[in-house]
């Protein structure tokens, strides 16, 4: 699979729309930086669904990710995420560092994150190390915080 195709799967949900949130789960999600941990952690277990909860399937939403591509719209990252998810065996996420801005509805943050794909292989599990910087915005819509968009990048450019 392309470097930058497997790669957006970190912050890539930040296309999604909520779905059924207990009200559990909504408390715990309370906050904007609550919002971008939980849709790592979503990420890592490789649940598509959990990630879909936490943001917007508006159709005109536009984000990025490395390598130049350009997502219009949920149902193309969530394509994306699905091919990446059936891909390996499992991901291994660390938030390294996270800021969180927040002016109304309406937060920002920075974000860098190591991001490991184990993929299977006959010689045994192979590691995919990743430094990678994240970038996006959140929006609270209904009392919720909710991903509006997103750019990702490499902490680390192999010339």
């Amino acid at each position: 699979m392309r470097y930058g195709v497997w790669s957006l799967v970190v912050m890539a949900s930040f296309l999604a729309g909520i779905g059924t949130v207990s009200a559990e789960q909504s408390a715990a999600l309370s906050t904007p930086e609550a919002v971008v941990r939980e849709s790592v952690l979503a990420n890592e277990r490789r649940d598509l669904e959990g990630m879909a909860r936490l943001f917007l399937k508006d159709p005109d939403i536009v984000s990025y990710g490395i390598m130049g591509l350009k997502f219009v719209g949920w149902p193309q990252l969530e394509a994306i995420l699905r091919a990446e998810f059936q891909s390996v065996t499992r991901l291994e996420i660390a938030i390294k560092e996270l800021k969180v801005w927040t002016r109304g509805d309406v937060a920002w943050f920075s974000m860098e994150l190591d991001y490991t794909r184990i993929l299977p292989g006959p010689q045994g599990e192979t590691r995919m190390p990743m430094e990678l910087r994240e970038t996006g915005v959140l929006e609270k819509r209904d009392g919720q915080w909710i991903f509006h968009s997103w750019h990702e990048s490499t902490r680390r450019t192999r010339l």
